[in-house]
């Protein structure tokens, strides 16, 4: 019973440290929390209080059963805070990071909610958005406000990083238009545009990672400082493999040739340095191509996937000569 008491007594007086802790270290301390805690944490002080309901709505991560509470109370005025016109600040401009990453069917029924949330993270600098390929509509338009049914004249918050399951269409890209400041970008959906228009270099300017299938990641490498890029492409082999009935405008672009000459073309100092790239791919365009392309690459990581474990040959025909590079072969 004693050491239960001893415990317990432990367990309450363990957020009270926080008293004593300088504002500027408890910051950083209260970025490794668990909810529980910094709710606590919240009630301890008013010293304590602003820093850890700040670190509260910081990362956002609802699950399918708590978005909609989670919405509400995110579209709820902050009561000891105001905008510069006067005007009480909604609790979701505390979100900096807003993760939805469950089964990309689970959000299915409240994207009409998330698309009026978005406009409102007004500081969020990172977003992963694992939806239905087709829900790219959700994304905030500069030109449109959903709530008055007016021009929006500035995008509604400045990215750092986008992670998405959606196609890249006409409406994705006129959303990432208005993020210059992205420096890490995911697509993994399909590209579904075509052809793809040219991308401009004021389009994402400052990208450094990006990972999307070839016809994205060929636009985008040229005038553009990335040092990593994971990227694949179907061959008509694998294509007909995974299905036998590829439509002819897909067919039509598997054909294609790709220049892979483009990835010479990154602004990052020695070019691209880290490359992951899908076996069937590297087997058509061959090691000496990609050699040219990339002098200055130091790891190549393949997609090996329906390659026979036993066979060394992915590994052991993808070395440049005269070239220190590590090669991982990933199955």
């Amino acid at each position: 019973m004693a050491d239960n008491s001893a415990l317990a007594e432990d367990e309450s007086s363990g957020p009270s440290v926080c008293l004593e802790v300088p504002i500027d270290i408890l910051f950083l301390i209260f970025t490794y929390l668990p909810p529980s805690t910094l709710s606590a944490c919240c009630r301890l002080s008013k010293r304590t209080h602003l820093t850890a309901f700040d670190a509260l709505y910081r990362h956002i991560r609802p699950t399918s059963r708590n978005i909609l509470d989670l919405i509400f109370r995110l579209s709820q005025p902050f009561p000891t805070a105001s905008s510069a016109d006067g005007a009480p600040e909604l609790l979701a401009t505390k979100v900096h990071s807003f993760v939805l990453s469950e089964a990309k069917s689970s959000f299915d029924m409240y994207l009409g909610n998330i698309q009026d949330l978005l406009p409102k993270l007004t500081r969020l600098k990172v977003l992963v958005l694992d939806l239905t390929p087709t829900s790219a509509w959700i994304l905030p338009r500069v030109g449109w406000n959903s709530d008055e049914g007016n021009v929006a004249k500035e995008p509604a918050f400045r990215l750092k990083i986008f992670h998405c399951s959606l196609q890249y269409d006409s409406t994705l890209g006129d959303f990432l238009e208005t993020q210059p400041d992205i420096l890490t970008l995911i697509v993994r959906a399909p590209v579904v545009t075509n052809p793809l228009p040219v991308l401009p270099h004021t389009f994402l300017p400052n990208l450094t990672f990006l990972q999307a299938p070839w016809r994205l990641a060929a636009a985008l490498v040229s005038g553009r400082p990335i040092s990593d890029l994971i990227t694949w492409h179907l061959t008509m082999n694998s294509a007909r493999d995974q299905s036998p009935n590829t439509n002819a405008e897909v067919v039509a672009y598997l054909e294609e040739d790709p220049d892979i000459s483009c990835l010479s073309r990154s602004t990052f100092d020695g070019g691209l340095k880290r490359h992951f790239i899908n076996w069937s791919f590297l087997s058509v365009q061959g090691p000496e191509r990609l050699g040219q392309a990339t002098p200055g690459l130091v790891r190549l990581s393949i997609d090996a996937d329906g390659v026979d474990p036993s066979d060394e040959s992915p590994g052991r025909n993808c070395g440049v000569p005269n070239r220190p590079l590590t090669i991982h072969k990933i199955a």
